[in-house]
């Protein structure tokens, strides 16, 4: 529901398609088929879909921080994998200094807040965090999400907020949702606030 609101009555669209690879094929509903640890999922055009989220960041921008909600967590993990893995470029250095790329592993925007996160299920992607990326997340998870255990879980590499070097984990006792039931959602939304500011350069604490 929340993303027909957000797309205001445009077509809804995947940002990539992938296959799932049974043992022994099954008539199961795909989504059954993703959540089995023993299967193996395959990504299509990873690098051009890629490339066409860093173009739109790029020319869009600058920006400080970018907010991923479910599934668009594992696009922003392949962006954050794929750009950690290139030289900074000429249209990174012409942006104004809070976009500007020094090195791979610095990113053009400064924070990554996840809500219901998912880990990347490709094994050919997994490859791109086994050494954890320095830049600052938070990853906000419900209990009840129907997807909170696989959320959490790696199946075959290791849990998404591992693919960070010190990521802020806040959990929450609703489902597949942004927090809404307080005091919980209130305590987190403001430390959620409280990293954007410590990491967009204002002095601000809880």
């Amino acid at each position: 529901e929340m993303e027909k609101k957000l797309a205001k009555g445009n077509q809804l669209k995947n940002w990539y398609k992938d296959t799932v690879i049974e043992a022994n094929p099954t008539n199961r509903p795909n989504r059954e088929k993703q959540f089995d640890p023993t299967t193996r999922v395959i990504y299509y055009d990873i690098p051009e879909k890629v490339e066409i989220l860093k173009r739109r960041i790029l020319d869009d921008g600058p920006f400080d921080v970018v907010v991923a909600f479910s599934q668009g967590s594992i696009m922003m993990h392949l962006l954050i994998g794929h750009l950690r893995r290139e030289l900074p470029g000429p249209q990174e250095l012409r942006k104004r200094w809070q976009c500007t790329r020094n090195e791979a592993e610095m990113m053009p925007w400064r924070l990554t807040v996840f809500f219901c996160g998912m880990h990347i299920r490709a094994e050919d992607y997994f490859n791109l965090f086994h050494v954890a990326s320095p830049h600052p997340t938070v990853h906000v998870f419900g209990k009840e999400d129907e997807f909170y255990a696989y959320g959490r879980d790696g199946f075959g590499n290791k849990p998404m907020e591992e693919y960070y070097v010190d990521p802020l984990v806040l959990v929450h006792e609703q489902g597949h949702q942004f927090p809404t039931a307080q005091p919980r959602a209130k305590q987190i939304y403001d430390r959620v606030a409280a990293e954007i500011w410590r990491h967009c350069g204002r002095k601000r604490t809880l």
